[in-house]
């Protein structure tokens, strides 16, 4: 015991308090999924990227949040562990709660984008089409020379090709991290929804 803690235990602080007073929040946190989650529950949590840190960071989220008269939230214990077994069960680190509203705000965008993402691909294979029906037309009216000189043209063309393969490589990888974007933020939503879920089932909310 330190000659600070030595002197309030003099001035009338139990040494509980004091032990407790120097137990940090995280630990409080960590200490009570301990003994209140299964080993199923805990390895789920861990293979899900959720720990306790992660969870404290969501309260903390939360609790600036929660608006009581224009000040931020002073959430009782049993608030703050509640929270702490909904992040460990539904979400992972960097999660953070969004109303039903804001999810649904949320994905009305998202399929606004993909609608328009559909629209403008859809546009461009109908050009695509349309530009290939115009070639096959131009080839059939050609004479023999013309011919010829289509099919040197094309032998460049193929030879060209060849030589952008790395870019379509490129492109393609760009793609596919586009796509795996799409995918996090689809699972994203799909943890939040089921975040609020559980947060209502609870009647856990920014009016407690």
């Amino acid at each position: 015991m330190s000659k600070n803690q030595k002197h309030k235990v003099e001035m009338g602080i139990p040494a509980h308090i004091m032990e407790a007073i120097a137990v940090s929040p995280v630990e409080y946190l960590r200490r009570w999924w301990e003994a209140n989650s299964t080993e199923e529950e805990r390895t789920a949590a861990d293979e899900r990227d959720a720990t306790i840190e992660g969870a404290y960071a969501f309260i903390e989220d939360f609790s600036r949040r929660a608006k009581h008269d224009g000040q931020g939230a002073c959430l009782p214990d049993q608030v703050a562990y509640d929270l702490c077994g909904v992040f460990m069960r539904v979400c992972r680190d960097g999660d953070v709660y969004a109303t039903a509203e804001e999810i649904a705000k949320e994905e009305a965008e998202a399929k606004r984008r993909e609608e328009s993402e559909a629209k403008r691909k859809a546009e461009a294979q109908k050009r695509l089409e349309a530009a290939e029906k115009k070639e096959a037309e131009r080839i059939a009216a050609m004479t023999d020379e013309e011919r010829e000189a289509y099919i040197r043209e094309m032998a460049e063309r193929k030879a060209k090709e060849e030589a952008d393969k790395a870019k379509a490589k490129a492109e393609a990888k760009a793609k596919e991290a586009v796509e795996a974007a799409k995918r996090a933020k689809r699972e994203e939503i799909a943890r939040k929804k089921a975040l609020a879920e559980e947060m209502e089932a609870r009647q856990l909310s920014f009016n407690f």
